[in-house]
């Protein structure tokens, strides 16, 4: 499948991504409020320090056995089968470790039920397979299967959740729906590749997960070691602080779920260039990468932090406006992670520089770790955010200095600079409009959103911007030929 069918399908799973938070999200918030939301965000953060020790063959390994074995059926059904077979042996030791950890942590012990249920995902992270259709790079799949298990989430949330006590309900439904789907992959992906236990070569597997099993747990304590933190240093209000910033955090995470959908799905198709030594077609597709980033990423920033009031208010109500100056503050993880994601994830692990990868996340973390641990008991949730920009700053900056070389071969154009000038003019227009006596939150963000969206996608195509001019003139030839067709 090509790229931009991938894309297409990418995209409309991001849309999916993002709209259905916006549907529930809002809802869950004022039923749980900030203590409910804020018991299961640390119960799910926690449990992911435990879930990167399931996952032993991490989702980058996995892609690039896939990509590089897609055209042998052995030795995909080779390698398929002993990635599986490696994860269901540590996700069932990671389970039963968490479980121990009830006779020492009184947090855990304070509320049997929510952790009962969050552990069982440990256990069944062994299904978790969308890097086998990643790296098939059949995304048409994952999109459907994603569409109809977030239907299936809508309907019980708004069903059954009804009061701050259902948070343990919360947790149950996210189960069902997250690991049904893994489920679900394993049913399909007979389509694809045949488990069996014959021939397995599980040493060579192991020969090259290390590296990528550490980068795994260093990329897992990146995500989740804000809200781990600010539940272990806070006290009695860390429900709280945590549900507060749990709001803020999710606005960041759906913005970044459009921001980086192309990193992704690029990653395949540029590894596979470097290991065909198609260096030409690999810059093509980092070009590409990086406009589509700048694209995406500079209006989201900017408008996030214009209109952070209106969002707070409109996903969680007036018992969030705590959260307010975190998102503004943590929106700029917008920009620096996508950064990252180009600097880290596509330039080095696609071009097999792991150990550079290694030492980029490790030292970033630290950095991070450091930060957070100073500002968290000071500053709470706004110190936890500027701790994340921090670690988010010194990732971008060490994988760029090992980078260097390559990077600066398609990041440093001319005809980048479109993006920002176009992002300026926008947020000083939604600046102005923000001084017109608008109460509704809604209405402001559609006003905002609506007037900014045109501005900055006019002066884009004023300039010709590349991605923006292509998709405009194949639409407007489809339906020109479309019209001329209709007429004979």
């Amino acid at each position: 499948m090509s790229i931009k069918k991938n894309f297409v399908y990418n995209t409309a799973l991001t849309v999916l991504n993002t709209l259905f938070p916006l549907i529930t999200f809002p809802y869950i918030t004022r039923v749980l409020g900030p203590d409910g939301l804020g018991k299961f965000t640390f119960a799910q953060a926690f449990a992911s320090n435990f879930g990167m020790f399931a996952i032993l063959i991490t989702p980058l390994y996995a892609i690039r056995i896939i990509s590089a074995n897609r055209d042998n059926k052995d030795a995909l059904n080779t390698g398929f089968s002993g990635i599986m077979l490696i994860n269901f042996i540590t996700s069932l030791l990671s389970f039963v470790i968490f479980l121990t950890m009830f006779l020492f942590i009184d947090k855990m012990k304070a509320d049997p039920a929510l952790y009962g249920i969050i552990s069982l995902g440990l256990l069944l992270n062994a299904f978790s397979i969308d890097w086998l259709f990643q790296g098939l790079e059949n995304y048409k799949f994952i999109t459907i299967r994603n569409f109809a298990f977030k239907l299936v989430f809508i309907a019980l949330i708004f069903v059954f959740i009804r009061e701050p006590a259902h948070y343990i309900l919360y947790a149950l439904f996210w189960l069902i729906v997250t690991h049904g789907a893994n489920l679900i992959n394993i049913l399909f992906s007979g389509k694809y590749v045949k488990f069996s236990l014959k021939g397995l070569k599980i040493t060579e597997h192991f020969k090259g997960i290390g590296i990528f099993f550490v980068i795994n747990i260093f990329t897992v304590l990146v995500v989740n070691l804000d809200k781990t933190l600010m539940g272990l240093l806070l006290g009695a209000e860390a429900d709280r602080i945590v549900g507060l910033y749990g709001v803020a955090d999710k606005v960041v995470l759906i913005a970044l779920s459009v921001t980086n959908s192309l990193s992704w799905v690029i990653l395949p198709r540029v590894s596979y260039y470097f290991a065909q030594n198609r260096l030409v077609e690999f810059f093509e597709k980092m070009d590409l990468s990086v406009k589509a980033y700048l694209l995406l990423t500079l209006p989201l920033f900017a408008g996030t932090v214009l209109v952070a009031p209106e969002i707070v208010m409109l996903i969680g109500g007036e018992k969030y406006t705590g959260s307010i100056p975190i998102l503004q503050v943590l929106s700029g993880a917008m920009v620096l992670v996508g950064f990252a994601y180009i600097t880290s994830l596509q330039i080095l692990v696609g071009m097999k520089r792991d150990v550079q990868y290694l030492i980029t996340l490790g030292a970033s973390l630290a950095v991070q770790a450091v930060a957070l641990v100073i500002l968290i008991p000071r500053f709470q949730g706004i110190g936890a955010a500027v701790g994340m920009l921090v670690g988010y700053l010194s990732q971008v900056i060490i994988s760029s200095l090992f980078g260097f070389k390559d990077i600066k071969q398609f990041l440093f154009k001319a005809n980048n600079l479109k993006y920002f000038f176009a992002a300026a003019v926008m947020a000083a227009a939604v600046y102005f409009l923000r001084l017109l006596p608008i109460d509704s939150a809604l209405f402001c963000l559609l006003i905002f959103g609506g007037m900014g969206g045109v501005i900055y996608l006019g002066i884009l195509l004023l300039l010709k911007e590349k991605i923006l001019y292509d998709l405009f003139e194949k639409i407007y030839k489809r339906l020109f030929s479309r019209g001329n067709g209709g007429n004979a």
